[in-house]
């Protein structure tokens, strides 16, 4: 017999905070604890609170990619309502089990234009900020290898043979493959129209709006930006992303204590800033949320497509 979905989502939902608790238990009995309190006390809170002012901006990015993407797969959103969801999605991500909870009541609150479709708009909107992102992660391994001084996080040549072939399974992938098959068809729809550049660019702008975050969290803690921003950041980034913790806790931090440290600073820098801009997205989300909430609902849509 079939387990019921709402037992299913709740197991997944207390599996994804173990998750994140036991990788941040872990991370504490390997650091020094009382240096580690020491940096978080002496925070200095307005870069923090500068880096959760980003977060909206980031959202606002964000609701323009998939505004376009749902257009390119014929399905009619303006910008207020995209700004809106998108709004209240980034505030549920925070908060709900997984980090995917707020996307999927997007799609939820989207199924007038038929779920089927509305799922697909989110699926190859988030392909398009992972296939950057990960372009962005082996660039990031190339530039560790090639300055002098400084130890790439992970081998540059597989950085580079991942991204290879998920260019190649995106060019390849045919349909009749269960799941993925529509998916990378409607990700290959998207990539070859017209708006593909102002996609692109856009992903692009996305993420380097993420990066200045990082930096304000490690100036809050006196560490200067460097290498570390093209290289160990868009690796938590890609690990934060992973639908398996929550709200990305655990798996960014165990992500930027490995890597950040082979480019500068200690292990305890490298937790202090993955929790600081962990909470300055938690708050940025949280504050979205609040706009979002004092936003007029949107008028009622077309038919479903």
């Amino acid at each position: 017999m079939t387990e019921p979905r709402p037992r299913r989502t709740l197991l997944k939902g207390v599996v994804s905070v173990i998750i994140s608790v036991t990788l941040l238990l872990v991370l504490g009995t390997r650091l020094d604890t009382d240096a580690l309190r020491h940096q978080l006390q002496g925070a200095r809170l307005g870069w923090v609170v500068g880096a959760s002012l980003l977060v909206p901006l980031q959202v606002l990015l964000a609701a323009e990619r998939w505004r376009i993407v749902c257009a390119v797969l014929g399905i009619p959103l303006g910008r207020r309502e995209a700004l809106r969801e998108s709004l209240l999605s980034m505030a549920l991500n925070q908060v709900l089990p997984s980090g995917m909870g707020g996307d999927a009541v997007r799609v939820w609150r989207q199924r007038r234009h038929g779920l089927g479709c509305a799922l697909r708009a989110a699926l190859v909107d988030r392909a398009l900020g992972q296939l950057v992102l990960i372009g962005a992660c082996a660039a990031g391994m190339v530039l560790g290898t090639a300055l002098p001084g400084h130890a790439p996080p992970v081998g540059a040549g597989g950085a580079i043979v991942g991204v290879l072939l998920m260019l190649v399974a995106v060019s390849l992938v045919p349909l009749r493959v269960p799941g993925l098959g529509p998916l990378l068809a409607d990700l290959r729809t998207t990539l070859r129209s017209p708006e593909r550049a102002r996609l692109l660019g856009l992903s692009t702008v996305l993420l380097g709006s993420m990066l200045p975050g990082f930096a304000m969290c490690g100036l809050a803690v006196g560490m200067a930006p460097g290498v570390w921003l093209m290289t160990a950041a868009p690796l938590s980034l890609l690990a934060m992303g992973t639908p398996l913790t929550f709200g990305g806790w655990g798996l960014r931090e165990a992500t930027l204590v490995g890597t950040l440290p082979l480019l500068s600073g200690t292990p305890e820098d490298a937790l202090s800033v993955s929790i600081l801009y962990g909470t300055s997205v938690l708050v940025g989300g949280l504050l979205g949320g609040a706009l979002a909430l004092l936003m007029p609902p949107p008028p009622p849509g077309p038919e479903p497509c």
